[in-house]
């Protein structure tokens, strides 16, 4: 994706959902990862991406680079920090992308003024401030709107075993019964109550829990 077709920002809006500047950050970061290692087209099978932030920078980066949380090209972390790495398998090479220095506290600023509105049960709308810096986020070149910063990825990025690299995926790779709903769960994953081992669900720490 070149940057005039982004600059349109129709095709973000409807794959992300609404007009977030943060996804447009994404999108910026993914493009500027591929300008900096050398990569011109989307190209999912050279990079790994690890998001500081399981939130809309992921559906931005998986926009202009093609990577994807399913196939494991994107492995979204919460770090809570507004920043991403992405990794060149290819020429073994890494970089952290995060947001300016110099645009810092004005976003922070205008960040935490958003979230007290929606606190307060507001919409998440638009502010003549958000709108000014959603168009710095489009405008500003590569150099004034990040930093980026060379890092080195660890071993089971790197060279993973087959085990490591399953589970990064999603696999399945140590099959067990959940001692309550009996359905296969990954083992390491389990939670243990009472000698017996349940999926996170049925141990009552998941986000839902069976009315059956």
């Amino acid at each position: 994706m070149r940057m005039a077709e982004l600059l349109q920002r129709k095709k973000l809006i409807e794959f992300h959902g609404d007009a977030c500047p943060i996804s447009l950050l994404g999108a910026r970061m993914g493009l500027a990862a591929m300008k900096h290692l050398g990569i011109k087209e989307k190209s999912p099978r050279n990079f790994i991406v690890i998001t500081e932030t399981p939130a809309c920078l992921v559906d931005g980066i998986q926009f202009t680079t093609g990577c994807t949380v399913g196939s494991g090209s994107i492995i979204p972390k919460d770090y809570g920090k507004l920043g991403a790495v992405f990794y060149h398998k290819k020429i073994d090479r890494a970089i952290r992308i995060i947001l300016a220095s110099s645009l810092v506290e004005e976003f922070e600023e205008i960040g935490k003024a958003v979230i007290e509105e929606m606190l307060r049960g507001k919409k998440f709308g638009e502010s003549q401030r958000k709108r000014e810096l959603v168009q710095k986020f489009i405008e500003l070149p590569d150099d004034q709107l990040f930093d980026i910063q060379p890092v080195e990825m660890a071993k089971e990025i790197r060279a993973p075993m087959p085990e490591q690299f399953l589970l990064q995926r999603g696999f399945i790779v140590h099959r067990v019964r959940c001692a309550s709903c009996n359905e296969y769960v990954e083992e390491t994953k389990t939670v243990v109550r009472g000698g017996r081992k349940l999926c996170i669900p049925c141990s009552g720490e998941g986000l839902y829990h069976s009315t059956r």
